[in-house]
Formats: structure tokens, sequence, C-alpha cells
């Protein structure tokens, strides 16, 4: 299942209180899911890592009740206890957990108690977890476990992963490379020696790499480190393919109005992301009172010039680019004079973006 059919998963389950499982390779945002969704349900998420407790962190320690005269069990912190609760209850990587551990949360899921506590009615749970065969460190689940769960199977999707990346402020260069090589998103091999491999998480911190502008040699080494040597080398040749590229306000403002090399196709993807991003700073200026929306709509002239030329982009390409101003980074370029030509040949194939 894709990431946005998780996320609609998760609302139903939530709803009809059936605790669920995802299953999935490492890094492919299996917890940003469980917590975007959390959030758009306004609950909050308790993070358990299993693997981290021992089996009293979950069941509670016994203690002598001196007005009562016996032995009770006070009740884990880390479980609510408000009876309005609503939170989600997270066992994240919770086959990684010992099977003593794995024991201590039969009752939990089960049950939904745990000795004399009780989780509160509006309170719902989910895990996550590594397949066997991810070179994770993993435990065998207990077959009244696992069928307790309604299971889950993660895919990743690249294009719930390109609208997330958007607007999430994924660096530019990340977010064009994947969007001309989609297949390098996850490529995960557990029989890989590599420290370092592509994932969404990985592409991630890539991007943060990259926000603190190192040098080139320090910017090879780190990703390296993150996404492996192979996925680093065409990450960084495909950046210089940036460096190579028109200043794109010059293109907005008209001084360029052709596209170099446009039979290379890695070129067409980076000059359209540039320029979409560029047109993102440019309204944030009228946003913030700095310019006027006057001189942002000389600039959307210059930017549908461009890509409504067809020696520059195919119709293909220059949807995209709209559809990525319009639907991801919220742009009023429909506002501006320039967007009636453009929409007399493509705004049929733009629907239900334009406002």
């Amino acid at each position: 299942m894709r990431p946005t059919e998780i996320s609609q998963s998760l609302k139903i389950a939530w709803s009809a209180n059936i605790a669920t499982m995802m299953w999935g390779t490492p890094g492919i945002g299996k917890s940003d899911v469980v917590r975007n969704t959390a959030r758009e349900e306004g609950r909050e998420v308790r993070d358990i890592r299993l693997a981290l407790l021992d089996p009293t962190d979950l069941r509670g320690i016994p203690y002598y009740n001196l007005d009562t005269k016996t032995a009770e069990w006070a009740v884990a912190k880390m479980l609510p206890q408000d009876p309005n609760s609503n939170d989600v209850i997270f066992l994240d990587e919770i086959n990684a957990a010992p099977p003593a551990v794995q024991a201590a949360a039969y009752q939990l899921v089960l049950d939904r108690a745990i000795g004399e506590y009780r989780l509160p009615e509006n309170v719902r749970i989910t895990a996550a977890g590594n397949n066997d065969t991810d070179k994770a460190v993993t435990y065998k689940m207990p077959t009244p476990l696992l069928n307790r769960f309604t299971h889950l199977e993660y895919e990743v999707h690249f294009e719930d992963w390109y609208d997330w990346a958007i607007q999430n402020n994924i660096h530019e260069h990340v977010i064009s490379f994947l969007n001309h090589q989609k297949s390098k998103i996850n490529q995960f091999d557990p029989k890989s020696a590599s420290k370092g491999f592509p994932t969404p998480r990985s592409w991630a911190v890539t991007s943060k790499i990259l926000y603190n502008q190192p040098s080139e040699k320090i910017a090879r080494g780190m990703i390296a480190g993150t996404i492996g040597d192979g996925a680093m080398s065409e990450f960084m040749t495909y950046r210089k393919v940036y460096k190579n590229l028109p200043d794109p306000m010059d293109v907005l403002t008209g001084r360029v109005t052709k596209l170099p090399d446009r039979d290379d196709v890695s070129i067409k993807y980076a000059m359209m992301t540039s320029l979409v991003y560029t047109m993102r700073d440019e309204y944030t200026k009228v946003t913030d009172k700095k310019t006027d929306f006057k001189d942002f709509d000389k600039l959307c002239d210059g930017f549908f010039s461009f890509i409504h030329d067809s020696d520059n982009f195919s119709p293909e390409f220059a949807i995209m680019g709209v559809r990525d101003a319009m639907k991801n980074l919220k742009i009023p370029i429909a506002k501006t004079t320039a967007w009636k030509p453009f929409a007399a040949d493509y705004g049929r194939l733009i629907t239900g973006v334009a406002k």
C-alpha cells in the first residue's frame, strides 16, 4: 500500500478501534505516516520503543500499599492516565524487541490492559516493524500477537513522497534528481555491504547536508555515508547540471529565451525545478510585502513564455512544472495575466489544480 493508502487505512482502523501493524524496509517513513495521520486526526502519538525496554518498564513494578496492606503494581508513566485521552500508542520496531518484552505487550494489544490497568476507551494502538529479511535485528513474533493486528504492507511510492518533499522544503537538487531518477528513491538491498543506501529518510538527511552548504569534498563524503557511494556519484554529477544552467531570473525576466542542450532530459528536469523554486521565492516576497504583485506578474509572463515554447519543453514537462507550482508550492499563477494563453492550450489537463 502506498503512504496515502496507509494513512487512510489508519484513520479507518482508529475509527473502528482496530489494532494495526505496518511492515516495510528501514527508512521509508513508517513512523512519519503515523505521526502525520495522528496530527490530522487531532491525536497525540506516544512512541514506545519496546526494543529499548525491559518487561517491567511496560508492566510496571510491584510495591507494597500501606493502606490496603497488599502488593500492587505501579503503572508505567508512558501509558496514558487520562480517561479522556485519545492518544495513539505507537509500538515502533515491535519485532526488534526480545520475546520477553513482546510478551509484556501481549495483554496490552490483546486485551487493551496490563494487570489492573486499562487503556482509556479512545486510545488506539498501532505498531510497525521491519521484515525479517531486511538484515535488521528482529525476533519472531508469536502467532497470537500477530493475529491481533490488521497488517499493512508499506510500499514506497514516488508521487506521495514528491508531494511531501515539496511541502516540507526538501532541497530542490534532491527533488529534481529523484524526479528524474525515480527508482533511486528507495534502493535498500539487504545483501549489500554498504553502510549507506537510498531511502526516503536518507534523502531527507542529504537535503539537510546541502542546506548547510558544505565544500564539495565534505559534501561527497557525507552524502556517500548517507545514500551510498553509487547514488552519491550519480547525484553529485546531476548537481553539476544545475551549476551550468542559465540563471532562472534571466529566464523569468526574458534575458534567456532558449533552453541549452534541449535534448538532455536531465537539463529539462533541473531547469523546470529551478524555475518553479525561484517563482516560489519571488512570490514569498509578495506575501512579505517586499515587492508588488505586478512585479511577480511580469516574472510569470517570462515563466509561461519559456515553458510554453515547444522548443524548450514538451507539454508534459510544462504541465508538470505548473502542477508543482500551483498544487504543491501554492503559487497563484492562475491569477496572472500570462495564465490565460497557457490555460487555453493546457488548462483542461490541469483540472482541479487551478483556483
